[in-house]
């Protein structure tokens, strides 16, 4: 039974480990608009394919967090009154803030996964995803 319990809490020692630290770079911009090639870019070069899946993008194999295909259109209706953009950032700037349907909270995801610049780009793309 330890041996169970050490390997399960080593899994999500690593797992956490993985999806943290993105190494943003950029300025803060405060949520300006992004350029959704450079998000596509940032996403596919960041740990977020380690637990999400983006059909055409071959390292987003992850099965840990939701897929991600289509996000910018559904993430308009997680939240009534707020846009896809602004749900999509709040999700990565506080993955606690509403956790997708299908999936336990708390959310294993570490907040603020791109910052700046990054964190535009990334939501530009996100929202590109229809």
């Amino acid at each position: 039974m330890r041996r169970v319990t050490a390997f399960l809490t080593l899994s999500f020692a690593l797992l956490i480990a993985a999806c943290g630290g993105s190494g943003s770079s950029g300025a803060s911009s405060g949520g300006g608009p992004g350029d959704a090639t450079a998000g596509r870019t940032f996403f596919a070069s960041s740990v977020c394919p380690t637990c999400h899946v983006i059909t055409g993008v071959p390292s987003a194999v992850g099965q840990v967090g939701p897929k991600l295909d289509g996000i910018g259109t559904t993430a308009a209706t997680r939240k009534p009154g707020m846009s896809a953009e602004a749900y999509i950032r709040e999700s990565i700037e506080n993955p606690q803030a509403l956790i997708s349907p299908g999936f336990s909270a708390p959310s294993p995801m570490p907040p603020n996964q791109a910052t700046g610049r990054d964190l535009d780009n990334l939501v530009a793309y996100l929202v590109s995803l229809k």
